[in-house]
């Protein structure tokens, strides 16, 4: 039986090849490891982002609006963005994967799956400490593109003939009749006076609240319910709640991304 070692080694000495130092392999195989993780960490800060949307789900407002307008609240409110940007990174973290010293024996079923749910409980833990909503807002900061969380909602809000309404009270009492700025600057009478009011509201001047109903009139909403602005009053994870200033940012940003993708 013919020896091909002999002429392997033939062959490399004539072509004046030499081996690579292990050190070689070795880094590529802790950068493409490394590779793998930040895809994992990156795949977890999306899941968090999509968690911070989803938990708002839970609040009596984005509920009802879930069940009365499924269509705006699917193609408005949710971060679609990062859904993708979850299975580009889970494909990523694959390619890693298979690229490493022994990936190629794991089914390409396993290392996805492994991957995503890697993923999955990192963002848990991530959004656990509030971390989808930062990531969130600071993309929305450096990106006029992007329509973070906050941007989402007030448009999703902001449709009063579709019965949602959402600003800040000029004056007046919530449990009657106040005058409500929404985050466009217009401003309405809101008759409050049979209004169901979910959650913690104090009615005072400047306090930003939602209101579900009717327009009854031009400048003139009739609400059967009432939320605070913020779920509970304050951001998830117990993060600071958004300035006017910031709110009007937002709003200027909304108004020049009509009809750009999200």
């Amino acid at each position: 039986m013919k020896d091909y070692s002999k002429d392997i080694l033939q062959t490399l000495q004539n072509k004046q090849i030499e081996p690579l130092p292990r050190w070689v392999f070795l880094a590529r195989q802790i950068a493409i490891i490394s590779a793998f993780v930040l895809s994992v960490v990156i795949g977890g800060i999306s899941v968090s982002v999509i968690l911070s949307s989803l938990s708002e789900v839970a609040d009596f407002g984005m509920g009802r609006i879930m069940r009365m307008h499924p269509g705006p609240f699917l193609f408005t409110y949710l971060p679609y963005i990062w859904v993708v940007v979850m299975g580009l990174f889970s494909i990523s973290a694959y390619m890693e994967m298979r690229h490493t010293k022994g990936g190629y024996r794991y089914q390409s079923i396993t290392i996805v799956g492994a991957s995503i749910l890697a993923s999955l409980l990192l963002g848990v833990a991530f959004h656990t400490v509030g971390m989808g909503r930062f990531v969130d807002r600071r993309v929305s900061e450096a990106i006029p593109q992007y329509r973070g969380l906050d941007a989402r909602k007030m448009h999703l809000w902001m449709q009063p003939q579709m019965g949602m309404l959402a600003g800040r009270i000029v004056s007046g009492n919530a449990t009657t009749t106040f005058v409500l700025e929404d985050f466009s600057g217009t401003q309405w009478i809101v008759e409050s006076a049979d209004a169901v009011v979910r959650g913690s509201i104090e009615g005072t001047s400047g306090e930003r609240i939602r209101a579900a109903g009717t327009i009854i009139r031009a400048g003139v909403f009739r609400a059967t319910e009432l939320f605070p602005w913020e779920r509970n009053g304050m951001m998830q994870g117990g993060m600071r709640p958004v300035t006017d200033i910031e709110q009007r940012g937002m709003l200027l940003r909304e108004r020049n991304m009509r009809g750009m993708p999200y």
